[in-house]
């Protein structure tokens, strides 16, 4: 009984020195087309200057949102570090902005080229509700890839 309560205690003690962690709650962005895309989420009714996408980049974290390099007929997620209804919601407008940059743009262009000319091929606006509606999944086709 004495080991019992001790084990109980210990595993309170360490537990409660934890910190909280909240959820991390993706989006998904599936990838129809036949190359890499790069997804980059953001408020913003344009790309922005900063941060700067580069193809070397990995997942990254930059400001409130993640990106990613999505490949080919597959799906990545953008991640949001609180419940996303919410940050989605604070969004000025209410919508979140997707735009998707080809790989060969990103490794063609600098960074200052792709701003300057908005060089994405497909934007894809969405508000929170819409997210729900879709199982909070965007997806990206080639209709318009050969910007």
């Amino acid at each position: 009984m004495k080991y019992t309560f001790g084990i109980v205690i210990l595993t309170w003690m360490i537990l409660s020195a934890c910190e909280y962690t909240p959820p991390i709650s993706p989006i998904f962005a599936h990838n129809n087309t036949d190359s890499t895309v790069y997804v980059y989420c953001t408020c913003a009714d344009s790309l922005q200057m900063k941060p700067a996408l580069n193809d070397n980049d990995s997942p990254k974290l930059h400001g409130e949102y993640y990106y990613y390099n999505i490949p080919a007929h597959k799906t990545g997620k953008v991640y949001f570090m609180e419940d996303r209804y919410e940050e989605v919601s604070a969004c000025k407008d209410g919508t979140l902005k997707f735009y998707f940059i080809s790989d060969s743009i990103l490794n063609t262009y600098q960074w200052q080229q792709i701003y300057d000319s908005q060089l994405y091929f497909q934007r894809i606006e969405k508000t929170a509700a819409e997210l729900q509606v879709t199982d909070w999944t965007v997806v990206v086709d080639s209709s318009n890839i050969e910007r």
